[in-house]
């Protein structure tokens, strides 16, 4: 997998893998728990994910233990 660029917060990071965008939700300290700046960051990316024309698919999943504890 690749870094893509798109422009979010470090809570929220995109890797690629051909046309499959992984999308991680990384504040495992936190167990991914939503704050203001991920809630804003995941408001920012679908547009970006959207204007992605080598994108097809999103897996969106949480770094370490958790996926998000709310």
């Amino acid at each position: 997998m690749s870094d893509v660029t798109y422009d979010l917060p470090d809570e929220i990071l995109v890797a690629a893998d051909g046309a499959v965008r992984v999308i991680t939700l990384n504040r495992p300290d936190d167990l991914n728990a939503t704050n203001h700046v991920l809630h804003q960051g995941l408001a920012e990316l679908w547009p970006q994910l959207d204007a992605d024309t080598d994108a097809r698919v999103a897996v969106l999943t949480g770094a370490g233990r958790a996926f998000s504890a709310g």
